[in-house]
């Protein structure tokens, strides 16, 4: 019998191991060896190990379509819940525990929750509730199971060093699995941020190489990487073409910025060429072509305003994330026919999470992630792959300015792989607000090497920098000398 994974409205199929190919394919793509590196410091977690789990998670996700409920879905529109299944044929395989301290089984966790957000009260009814029952096409599903060998040799192009035992287990098993095995050692997990950061980015690379691969086999797949990274040139030859018939002659300040490595607070009047400033900070600081560019703004009115402008620059690439960015994008997609002439659903899907390679976004959309909402694991693995602008912060009150100084947080210090760009628009009430949460002296005791630079623009000074011997790289560019003072 052929097991199938996938089913078009045109009533194309695609079979278990085509789809699981394409997200092998796709998952493989995804891994980066500094990021590895960096995972693996940081967890504690063996770099083969991660790569082993995602392989597995990314072969074993889909198993569970390999029953008698998935396959009535398939042909006659049935609920059934095959991640469940999935992680009842791997809940056997301990090779993937956290730590010898904490004894969760990644594998079963990754498996189980790659379609449901993990809680307490997941699955909590497997064994009383008839909608969790399962049937497995034994045969199918164990030939299925021990290909995995052949797999993971095509893939990394060595032996497979595990010997895994199909076994399929009764749903009074599986709830003990569940119940009193995983929920209790996350429960009592010893160090979670570890395990945050593991889950994330193993679940993370899964779930987009399952997006990517459902989107090419439904025909809609988006722009998720750049083609390659786009040079300075190429932004300096963009920013001139966008402005036509005005002129674009890149500042001095701007120039600092497209050579400045690591992380940077701008504050400087409006009008001056930030945007532009932080675009050629960017592009000078991506590394490849999966790492992505976040930036956010405080309101949805300025977000749309600077997407029209983006997408002129980064073309497909581009992205917009906000609470009403699905009616903005079909008003300016939409045709004289009325036709939206790009596909909406793919296009938002990808980009509520970050996976475009540009995203505009409104400053509460990307903080919402780091209290664990919706697909909170894809946007994290995005967000460790980002640099991230944060524009016009003077705007913010106290409250979200405390979010925002967490944010900066756990990426300088916490996920220090990865750097951003801090930009605030000029004003006197500035230094009241920046006052009462400390922003200056947060940045200051942190020992951040600050780049000052003053201009007076009623006389057209131009802008002189200074460096300080300080340890890490963060960047202020102020407009008054003695108001510098301040910062230090």
């Amino acid at each position: 019998m052929e097991i199938l994974a996938k089913k078009r409205r045109d009533n194309k199929i695609q079979t278990l191991q085509e789809h699981t190919q394409e997200v092998l394919t796709e998952a493989i793509k995804l891994l980066d060896k500094d990021m590895l590196a960096f995972i693996s410091r940081k967890t504690g977690y063996n770099q083969e190990r991660v790569k082993d789990l995602i392989f597995y998670a990314a072969y074993f996700h889909d198993i569970g379509k390999a029953t008698v409920q998935f396959q009535n879905t398939i042909n006659f529109n049935q609920r059934s819940c095959h991640s469940l299944y999935s992680a009842s044929i791997v809940a056997g395989i301990s090779d993937f525990e956290l730590s010898e301290k904490d004894w969760v089984n990644l594998l079963f966790l990754v498996i189980l929750t790659h379609h449901s957000l993990y809680t307490p009260k997941l699955f909590s009814a497997v064994n009383e509730n008839n909608k969790y029952q399962y049937n497995f096409y034994s045969s199918e599903a164990k030939d299925f199971f021990y290909m995995h060998k052949d797999y993971y040799r095509k893939v990394f192009k060595k032996e497979c060093p595990y010997n895994f035992i199909y076994k399929e287990i009764e749903p009074s098993e599986l709830q003990r699995d569940i119940d009193d095995h995983l929920k209790y050692d996350i429960k009592h997990i010893y160090d979670k941020e570890k395990f945050r950061l593991l889950y994330c980015y193993v679940l993370g690379i899964l779930n987009i190489s399952d997006w990517i691969a459902s989107s090419k086999f439904n025909k809609n797949t988006p722009t998720i990487r750049f083609k390659r990274i786009p040079t300075e040139k190429y932004l300096i030859n963009s920013l001139k073409e966008s402005l036509r018939p005005r002129e674009y002659i890149t500042k001095n300040f701007q120039e600092i910025l497209s050579k400045t490595k690591g992380s940077v607070l701008v504050e400087i009047p409006t009008g001056e060429g930030k945007t532009e400033g932080s675009y050629l900070w960017a592009v000078n600081n991506l590394k490849g072509i999966n790492n992505k560019i976040i930036y956010t703004l405080p309101t949805q009115t300025t977000s749309n305003k600077l997407y029209e402008r983006a997408r002129s620059i980064f073309k497909n690439y581009t992205g917009l994330v906000h609470g009403a960015s699905r009616l903005y994008l079909e008003k300016i997609f939409t045709n004289e026919d009325g036709i939206v002439t790009i596909d909406l659903s793919s296009e938002l899907l990808f980009s509520k999470v970050f996976s475009k390679p540009f995203t505009i976004s409104t400053i509460d959309s990307l903080l919402k992630y780091f209290i664990n909402v919706g697909k909170y694991d894809i946007a994290m693995f995005n967000i460790l792959n980002s640099l991230v602008i944060i524009d016009e912060v003077h705007s913010y009150d106290y409250k979200l300015m405390g979010f925002i100084k967490r944010f900066l947080e756990l990426r300088n210090i916490e996920y220090s792989k990865k750097d951003f760009i801090l930009k605030a628009d000029y004003e006197k009430n500035i230094y009241k607000y920046e006052n009462t949460v400390s922003l200056g002296s947060w940045l200051a005791d942190r020992k951040n090497n600050y780049l000052l630079a003053e201009k007076d623009i009623d006389k057209g000074k131009f802008y002189d920098v200074l460096n300080l011997d300080y340890n890490y790289e963060y960047g202020v560019i102020m407009p008054d000398k003695n108001d510098s003072e301040r910062f230090l």
